[in-house]
């Protein structure tokens, strides 16, 4: 770990389909707020595809902030999809 980015982690997460809606994301966002709080982290961020609404709102709801843009950074299905880049300052 460089030292000038000690103080920043990210994070990532992925829900099967079959449990999509059941509170899973929320408990695992909270899980990673409660673990970098725990370890002095000053800044969290995470990122997420543009067309996954579901993740954008749920960041939005922690107070996340949309930093970013990486234009076409993924090509799903024949689709680019742009990455959204996301972080919250802990303190």
């Amino acid at each position: 770990t460089l030292k000038s980015t000690k103080h920043v982690a990210d994070f990532g997460m992925s829900i099967l389909p079959g449990y999509r809606q059941r509170g899973i994301g929320k408990l695992l966002v909270e899980a990673a707020l409660d673990w970098a709080v725990e370890h002095g982290i000053e800044k969290l961020y995470c990122c997420t595809f543009s067309n996954n609404l579901r993740a954008i709102k749920l960041y939005l709801k922690f107070g996340f902030i949309q930093e970013g843009i990486r234009v076409k950074q993924y090509k799903i299905s024949g689709e680019y999809v742009d990455q959204l880049l996301f972080g919250k300052i802990l303190n």
